[in-house]
């Protein structure tokens, strides 16, 4: 029997045979993404758990499509208006190094642009304070993780 190459523009179902459940897996943005389809006694053969994965190919290709290119910019935006901390003195000393410092230099770039190795040389040339440095850092990743969070 010749096996068949697998599918993923399309994704692919296969069958996780220890936990006897179907599972669906496509590419997303160069990740691969996985779904549970349900156990072999829901979809007995690899016909049913197709017709199942059926319902999850068009929002997959639509996913595709409609990925937006997020900026640094927007991605601290969107951290100061959501997750920013509720106290006053802490959130003004947060949106000031990021309005200050760091949005001048990072905030047209592309998100998945921005490499920690480039932001730490960047860090080091930067003539302020240790502290200053590091609550700077430490702004950038709660930028960071902000957005992955969300998406």
């Amino acid at each position: 029997m010749k096996k068949r190459r697998s599918r993923y523009q399309q994704g692919n179902v296969f069958l996780d045979r220890r936990r006897g459940i179907w599972y669906f897996k496509w590419y997303e943005s160069g990740t691969r993404r996985t779904r549970r389809l349900g156990t072999i006694t829901e979809l007995p053969t690899k016909a049913k758990a197709e017709e199942k994965a059926d319902q999850h190919r068009p929002k997959i290709k639509t996913a595709n499509v409609q990925k937006q290119i997020t900026t640094f910019e927007a991605a601290a935006r969107s951290y100061m208006a959501e997750r920013m901390p509720h106290r006053q003195s802490t959130s003004n000393g947060y949106r000031n190094n990021l309005e200050k410092h760091i949005l001048p230099r990072w905030g047209n770039v592309e998100l998945s642009a921005v490499k920690p190795l480039a932001l730490d040389r960047w860090f080091l040339m930067l003539p302020l304070a240790a502290k200053t440095k590091t609550i700077s850092r430490a702004s950038c990743a709660r930028c960071w993780n902000t957005h992955n969070s969300a998406n």
